[in-house]
């Protein structure tokens, strides 16, 4: 083989560095993803409400949620509305050290609607943690989530 043939990429690199830099880089994001859980409390939320399976229901992909102040999933979690509760997955790849999450719905806080020009979304407050945590869902998912939350003093009952 030519020596041209086995240097590549910044002209010195050899081939055989390939697959250490591959698995540098899936390395690195995972230790990324991972101190992400940590950072937002995944983790504690996964201690408190850990999902043994995905319950059938309403699926919504893309949601987002807001961890504290400036911590974000962005679009990147799949929310499955169900009679017993939300239960949230990261999309494949920033699954690491996000176990899945089921939310019983006496554990979420009143809807509300945001309104940004002609775009409206959900926001569902998660009440089970000790920081400020919203759930961002699209407003096609409000029949779902009515249908389900139960009002936190029913009528008759307070």
């Amino acid at each position: 083989m030519e020596a041209s043939a086995r240097i590549i990429l910044a002209g010195n690199l050899p081939a055989a560095y390939i697959p250490l830099l591959v698995a540098g880089i899936v390395a690195y994001w995972l230790a990324l993803v991972f101190l992400i859980s940590l950072l937002t409390g995944w983790r504690k939320l996964a201690r408190l409400h850990p999902a043994d399976r995905r319950p059938s229901g309403h699926d919504v992909r893309g949601c987002g949620m807001q961890c504290g102040w400036g911590m974000n999933y962005s679009g990147c979690l799949n929310v499955t509305f169900s009679p017993c509760g939300i239960y949230l997955v990261p999309m494949w790849f920033f699954r690491m050290g996000h176990q899945p999450l089921l939310i019983p719905w006496d554990q979420v806080g009143g809807l509300t609607t945001r309104r940004f020009w002609r775009f409206e979304s959900l926001l569902l407050p998660i009440l089970a943690t000790h920081r400020r945590v919203v759930l961002h869902v699209p407003a096609a998912a409000r029949p779902w989530i009515e249908q389900y939350q139960r009002p936190a003093n029913p009528p008759g009952k307070a």
